[in-house]
Order: structure tokens, then C-alpha cells, then sequence
């Protein structure tokens, strides 16, 4: 008698040859007398296999016994191979592509600020989002403005004119008799 090999089995003694492993499925040692299933995080693309495919990063496999694997929907990622799920991006990034194996932070001047979003938002006029992957926007200071959206710094009031409390959306000429 004559042993299976790697990627195929035989049920019983009487078999008469070979079976080869079923999609989804795997056979990893010689002799074998059942086929095993591919656990989640892992499919079988043939029959006949003696090993099971690692999803790869931005993939996944949510089943046992998959054919294959199924990239990450925009505003989801997977950063490591065998995943069986996609995460949501978090706060402050977001995903515009299927398949990524990560997400994208939020340019200076533009927030996001729920997970798994698609796109970031500018800032509103009053508001700033200095450097990159920021949830929210601030409002400008005292004696600085935004005049439009998407602005990564508020703008200083120029000599002669004042910004009013914080938000300001412009800048006005000091009255007379003041100066700044």
C-alpha cells in the first residue's frame, strides 16, 4: 500500500486512490484519511492543496473553508495578514480605496470626526486643524482669524486692525482714537 500525498487523502483502507483535497480545504501530511478545513483568516483558491493562504493585509476572511479572500470596504483597513475581519479607520483618518492595509490622516486644515469615515472635511470659517490626523477643529485665538475653510493655522490681525474673542471669521479696523 502506498501512502497519500501531501494534499490528498483516503477515507477508508478499501479507496482505491486518491482523493484530492476540497477547496476550502487542506491536506498537510502524507497518509491522511480526511481533508481539514481552512480555519477564518485563511482560504484554499484549489482542491488539492496541502496548506491554506494567509489573507493578505487590507483582507480578509471572515469564514471557515473560504475560496478566497475579500478586500477591506473604503473607511475599513487590516494592517496584518490572517485577518477575519476589517476595523473601522479611527478618529482623525479615513479610507477613500478598498483594500488598505491602513488609513489615511487628516491633512492640516481638515478633520474627521467619526470612524470609518470616507473623506475629511475642510475646518468652517473661525476654526483651524494644525498638522495632520485631527478629530476636530479649534477655534482661532483672540486676535487671530480664518476668513475661509481649511485652514491648518489662523491668520495674526495685521497692524492697525483687532480680531474680536475667539472664532473670529475676519478682521476689523481698530476705531479711532485705538490702536493695536
Amino acid at each position: 500500500c502506498t501512502l497519500c500525498e501531501r494534499g490528498k487523502y483516503a477515507a477508508s483502507a478499501k479507496t482505491p486512490e486518491c482523493t484530492l483535497a476540497r477547496q476550502g480545504y487542506f491536506v498537510a501530511e502524507e497518509g491522511a484519511t480526511t481533508d481539514v478545513i481552512c480555519a477564518r483568516g485563511t482560504y484554499s483558491p484549489g482542491p488539492g492543496l496541502f496548506g491554506c493562504v494567509s489573507a493578505n493585509s487590507g483582507s480578509f476572511v471572515g469564514v471557515e473553508g473560504a475560496f478566497g479572500q475579500e478586500s477591506c470596504p473604503v473607511g475599513k483597513f487590516s494592517s496584518s495578514p490572517s485577518s477575519t475581519e476589517c476595523s473601522l479607520c479611527p478618529k482623525g483618518e479615513f479610507n477613500v480605496n478598498m483594500g488598505k492595509s491602513g488609513c489615511t490622516p487628516a491633512t492640516s486644515g481638515h478633520f474627521v470626526a467619526s470612524e470609518g469615515a470616507i473623506k475629511q472635511e475642510p475646518c468652517p470659517r473661525g476654526k483651524h486643524a494644525s498638522g495632520s490626523g485631527s478629530s476636530e477643529c479649534s477655534l482661532c485665538a483672540p486676535g487671530r482669524y480664518a476668513d475661509e475653510i481649511g485652514l491648518g493655522e489662523c491668520k495674526a490681525a495685521e497692524s492697525g486692525n483687532y480680531a474680536e474673542g475667539t472664532g473670529a471669521t475676519g478682521q476689523a479696523l481698530c476705531p479711532a482714537g485705538k490702536y493695536m
